[in-house]
Order: C-alpha cells, then sequence, then structure tokens
C-alpha cells in the first residue's frame, strides 16, 4: 500500500491511498518433447495465485505462430487466495520448425501476465518404398 499526503492550492490536505500488487503469478508452460506437425498435443499451463485475495475476471489468450491458426481465449473461474492451477490446452501444430508458445494472464488484479515456451516441431516422417529385392 501507498499513501501520498497532498496539498492543494487552497491549503487543504488530502491523503491517498493506492494498494498496488507487487507479486504477479508466474505462469509455467510444460510440451511434449517430441512434437510432430500436424499431430495434436497437449500443453499444460501452470499458475497460482500469490496474493491472499480472490483472483476475479480471469482470462488467459494462448497463441503461436505455426501452432495455432487464431489466438485460444479461455475464461477462467475465480481463483481462491494462494489457489495452483492446471489448465491443459491442447495444440495441433501446422508448420515445422523452431516455435513459440505465448501464454497471457489477465484479471482483475493482474494484467499482461506473460509465459512462454519454445516448442521444437519436427517434420511428419515419410514411408519410403521398401527397395529389396
Amino acid at each position: 500500500q501507498v499513501s501520498a499526503l497532498c496539498e492543494d492550492d487552497n491549503g487543504q490536505k488530502l491523503l491517498l491511498t493506492k494498494d498496488i500488487d507487487l507479486v504477479a503469478p508466474v505462469i509455467s508452460i510444460k510440451v511434449p518433447e517430441k512434437v510432430v506437425i500436424n499431430q495434436k498435443f497437449t500443453a499444460e499451463l501452470t499458475f497460482d495465485n500469490p496474493l491472499s485475495e480472490v483472483l476475479k475476471n480471469c482470462s488467459l489468450a494462448v497463441e503461436g505462430s505455426g501452432l495455432f491458426k487464431e489466438q485460444l481465449k479461455i475464461k477462467i473461474e475465480d481463483f481462491k487466495s494462494l489457489e495452483k492451477r492446471k489448465i491443459p490446452v491442447e495444440v495441433t501444430p501446422f508448420t515445422s520448425g523452431n516455435r513459440q508458445l505465448l501464454v497471457n494472464l489477465t484479471c482483475d488484479r493482474f494484467s499482461n501476465v506473460k509465459g512462454c515456451q519454445s516448442v521444437v516441431v519436427a517434420k511428419a516422417a515419410q514411408h519410403l518404398p521398401n527397395l529389396d529385392v
């Protein structure tokens, strides 16, 4: 909590108080070691409420070039104090190579809490014809 005592031009004193949250949630993102183009996998998003009060109006925005065609928006129920949440997100990558899975958490007490995880998307294995003679 921050407080300030101000005096206006007429000599009137005014006390202003504002609550400031210095601790923000940390977003952890787990993905499988092997990810293959056009094959669905599940990313696990984990985060907690570090405050001693309920977080309301929470939502996640999940995106990534080559991983999602458009941003995925997930509405989350209110977070109890010090509660930890795990949210599975299904992803079907459509581009191979190094990709970034990006997560943005917003709620009534925090905005733009970000998490990021590298994802290496392999090309699908090609089946070669049997050339034994």
